[in-house]
């Protein structure tokens, strides 16, 4: 008699199932995309959620993007130093906001990736650059760019790097 899988979605933590009861909806943290998944924990990092994207307990859930202008970087770690490709998280309260100076549009696993360009300013939480509004200009300065009002005498259309 052949095996039966569990199903996309499922996995069965114990030795020697005996029906498709025994497969349980996957874990949150966890995508369990293929069928006849075991013990989650064996596998390590395969199946934990990828960087930028959280998954909900469930069954055939596909890990979920975190919004714009947030990020969730590997091992659901913020400080952008991990070399995981994974997560693990579970619900988007895991997703944090973008840091000032740089924009993560969805699915930003690492928020370092997209620093604010010369022109354009980005604050806390941004999904994207805006650019610099008129009558001000937006220089990049290392990592940080900030939005100046044009000095007297100069000229600052919208999205000005320099007056």
């Amino acid at each position: 008699m052949e095996p039966t899988y569990c199903s996309r979605g499922t996995f069965n933590p114990t030795v020697m199932g005996k029906s498709k009861a025994d497969c349980k909806p996957c874990k949150g943290g966890y995508s369990c995309s293929d069928r006849g998944l075991g013990n989650l924990i064996k596998y390590k990092d395969k199946y934990l959620c990828p960087s930028g994207h959280y998954c909900p307990r469930g069954e055939d859930i596909d890990p979920i993007k975190c919004i714009a202008g947030s990020f969730l970087d590997a091992k659901g770690d913020t400080d952008g130093f991990s070399l995981s490709k994974s997560s693990g998280a579970e619900s988007i309260k895991d997703c944090d906001f973008c840091p000032e100076h740089f924009y993560c549009p969805t699915g930003t696993g690492d928020p370092y990736n997209n620093p604010c360009p010369a022109g354009y300013f980005c604050p806390l939480g941004s999904g994207a650059p805006i650019s610099c509004a008129p009558g001000y200009y937006c220089p990049r300065k290392g990592a940080v760019t900030e939005q100046i009002i044009c000095p007297e005498g100069n000229y600052c259309p919208v999205g000005s790097a320099i007056p």
